[in-house]
């Protein structure tokens, strides 16, 4: 609750939300409900990390007690298809962090074994995203790669999942930002003679 009160007291205009993240085990998402609810009468967005060390009753609490926006990982969610079904439904995406998954190794040893594939097909909105770059020594092209070369993710595929995490984000005109970055891509795709 400090933390979230200097944040408060600071009033800055780029501080838009808060996140759960570390060691998931030692601290479930139940401990931080009113840290959380303050921060939503405050008007900040919470996303939270669950579900990568924990089992899916970890994202449950995550999504009904914190009302979390996103779910960090969420690799365990497949585990269960109600769970899966209310992500969809309630348009909760999930911040796909392959590599990082599989070095912590817990639901995922290898990125063929990774459930975005499955997420991906059953709907749920999804963002890709590095986790820790410096620490995994990776970057989001690396990532999307790795979705194409494990994952059998196609070219259109991997432009929608660019498109979702857009979409997924908290930036204020997502639709004008999605728009500049869809003309880069076809610049990109008609350079290089990957347009149909």
């Amino acid at each position: 609750m400090k933390n979230l009160d200097r944040v408060l007291k600071l009033r800055h205009p780029e501080v838009i939300g808060i996140g759960l993240g570390g060691a998931e085990l030692m601290g479930p998402a139940r401990d931080y409900q009113g840290v959380f609810q303050k921060a939503r009468e405050a008007g900040l967005r919470v996303v939270a990390h669950s579900g990568e060390d924990d089992g899916p009753w970890a994202i449950w609490e995550a999504v009904e007690l914190l009302k979390a926006e996103r779910i960090g990982h969420g690799t365990s969610a497949i585990q269960d298809p109600e769970l899966v079904k209310y992500l969809r439904e309630n348009h909760i995406p999930i911040e796909i962090c392959v590599t990082s998954n599989v070095f912590t190794g817990k639901y995922v040893r290898k990125e063929q074994n990774h459930p975005v594939r499955y997420y991906y097909d059953q709907g749920l909105p999804l963002s890709i995203n590095t986790d820790d770059p410096e620490i995994f020594n990776v970057n989001l092209t690396y990532e999307y790669y790795k979705l194409w070369r494990f994952l059998d993710f196609s070219l259109d595929e991997i432009v929608d999942l660019i498109r979702q995490g857009v979409f997924a984000s908290f930036h204020p005109n997502k639709e004008s930002l999605w728009a500049e970055m869809e003309k880069n891509i076809h610049l990109v795709k008609t350079r290089y003679g990957l347009k149909r």
